[in-house]
């Protein structure tokens, strides 16, 4: 035997202390962009038979994978490491680090991967009859995200709302553990909430949408709206939707993913409905200045599905060609600790060392604001290229105010997906393909570019505007059947 920091470590300690210390100086040299080191690192410790079956050192292997822009490595990688985990009845790597790992996990995986609830559990189903007596407010539960609130207020208008936060605690590690927060009580005062409503809305399907369907009192009508990042976590696989009336969609693309990585888990007589998230578009159409067309902006960028070098890298080469191009990058930065806590590592120190280096003064960081409105009267050009999306609704918001979007494919779901949902927009799959479209753009003559706007304006307010949107979520909401 012997010691290291003080501590005895018996012989069959040693194979996992050496691999958590290969891949936490792996991951290290991939912040700091020492790749190769970084793979020879985890190459050294996979000469030993007994540590390739580490799913640590798989995900660490996938994010080399990832650096160097092997995409489909990287994938193949991950998908062994979650399949390992699988055989495990406890496994090694807590299943909480594949929601943060470089490549995220599908749905269909982390349904196979949650199984089947415990064997004693108690599935509660609908009480249509008894909801048919019942009046009192709408209910509405979020697990503190309140950001796409305000449009259901108005859409329940003047219905009466209460509204209640419902925390997770902390992530889950294990099955058992999943399972035991999907199926945690209400609190006593959640439960008399609910008893007075009529109708819960729960707000993402997140772990508190699970905790609403495996513990609501019979009786109110629960909805639950999923947007876009809960289909790359466990939570809708952890659902009893035997007891959900309503599941509703902000795109059609999120829609056809979730029903096809769920397989058999969604009821038949399930209603799911597809409501785009709501814009005022009356209040960004607004006059632009004629320099505005050299204005490119991108909202809430400092995030990692967010891929902002993407967006950095294709404006350079645009910049490069013509000296008018101007970005600006509007919304929180680092300075936020959750955005800084959920981001990859090394995306702050890589942004900033171009925006400091070859864009600089080419690049506005502006922070994050309210008025949207007077934001966009400035901007000519919205960007979206994130590596998946259910709305994104700031491309509505820009081309309701009359500027061209230019939007990235959206490669988690597959080439159509932003198409369907922004028929009008430039699609690309490179930045080299941005830098195409801002330079097509940039060769319109002002007529040409505000008469395209024009276009979009009227679009966005046929398929987002307020006051229809808010008509089929008050449908859905309530469970008027006529829309």
């Amino acid at each position: 035997m012997r010691t290291i920091a003080g501590k005895l470590i018996r012989p069959t300690d040693r194979l996992g202390l050496t691999v958590r210390q290969a891949v936490r100086r792996s991951h290290q040299l991939v912040a700091s962009g020492d790749i190769d080191a970084a793979a020879r690192v985890i190459a050294r410790n996979r000469r030993n038979r007994r540590w390739r079956d580490e799913t640590a050192l798989l995900v660490a292997r996938a994010r080399i994978a990832l650096a160097n822009n092997d995409t489909a490595t990287a994938e193949a990688l991950q998908e062994e490491a979650l399949t390992r985990a699988l055989r495990l009845p406890h496994p090694r790597m807590p299943l909480r680090e594949f929601s943060n790992a470089p490549v995220p996990i599908l749905l269909s995986s982390w349904a196979a991967l949650v199984g089947s609830p415990p064997a004693a559990t108690h599935a509660p189903t609908n009480d249509r009859a008894r909801r048919q007596e019942r009046g009192g407010p709408v209910l509405i539960v979020s697990d503190g995200n309140d950001f796409f609130l305000p449009s259901v207020r108005e859409a329940l208008s003047p219905t009466a709302i209460s509204e209640l936060h419902l925390t997770s605690g902390r992530a889950p590690t294990t099955r058992e553990a999943y399972w035991k927060a999907a199926q945690r009580p209400l609190p006593p005062s959640a439960r008399r909430a609910a008893a007075r409503a009529s109708v819960v809305f729960a707000e993402w399907c997140g772990p508190h949408a699970a905790r609403l369907s495996w513990t609501l009192p019979p009786g109110p009508r629960l909805v639950i709206r999923l947007h876009a990042y809960e289909g790359w976590q466990a939570w809708p696989a952890l659902v009893n939707w035997a007891r959900v009336d309503c599941l509703v969609f902000a795109s059609a693309h999120m829609r056809a993913y979730v029903q096809a990585a769920m397989g058999g888990h969604l009821p038949a007589n399930l209603s799911v409905r597809v409501v785009p998230i709501p814009i005022n578009t009356a209040t960004l159409a607004r006059p632009k200045p004629p320099n505005a067309r050299w204005t490119v902006a991108m909202l809430g960028w400092a995030q990692t599905v967010k891929d902002p070098m993407f967006a950095l890298e294709g404006f350079r080469l645009a910049a490069e060609a013509d000296e008018r191009w101007v970005l600006r990058l509007i919304g929180r930065t680092w300075d936020d600790v959750d955005l800084a806590s959920s981001c990859a590592p090394d995306l702050p120190s890589r942004v900033e060392s171009l925006i400091r280096g070859p864009l600089r003064g080419r690049v506005i960081v502006e922070p994050f604001t309210e008025d949207v409105s007077s934001a966009l009267q400035r901007v000519g050009i919205i960007l979206s290229t994130s590596l998946r999306e259910s709305s994104h609704v700031a491309v509505a918001e820009g081309m309701a105010s009359g500027a061209h979007a230019i939007v990235r494919r959206w490669p988690a779901f597959g080439p159509d997906a932003a198409a369907v949902h922004y028929p009008l927009a430039r699609l690309v799959s490179t930045p080299v393909q941005l830098a195409q479209a801002l330079g097509r753009i940039g060769k319109l003559s002002d007529e040409a570019f505000f008469a395209h706007s024009t276009q979009f304006m009227a679009r966005i307010e046929r398929d987002f505007d307020n006051r229809m949107s808010r008509v089929h979520l008050r449908s859905a909401v309530m469970g008027d059947a006529s829309l």
